[in-house]
């Protein structure tokens, strides 16, 4: 039988990920949910508790694609990200507590 949480705070923000691992999202020992979009043109990868690198990890493609953390995997612990273009690009959050 599945477990629901009531859900009862959501923070929404855009994060710019570099070409160096840093920390996207904090630990959050109230997180339930969340969902990460990618919002740019290069693919973007995510490691929970740990600097990220390129082609490790878990990749979140170019244009739209997302990862989302719910009760069947859920981390409360530090996800970081980078990505493997130039410059900056934008990974959408959502965050649900």
């Amino acid at each position: 039988m599945a477990t629901f949480y009531p859900l009862r705070k959501v923070n929404q923000q855009a994060v710019d990920v570099g070409t160096t691992s840093s920390v996207i999202l904090p630990a959050n020992e109230h997180r339930k949910f969340c969902v990460l979009v990618n919002d740019s043109n290069a693919n973007i990868y995510i490691s929970f508790g740990s600097p990220a690198s390129i082609n490790n990890g878990i990749r979140i493609s170019a244009g739209g694609f997302s990862f989302e953390i719910d009760n069947t995997n859920l981390w409360v612990g530090e996800i970081y990200a980078i990505h493997s273009g130039t410059g900056t690009k934008r990974l959408l959050i959502q965050e649900m507590q």
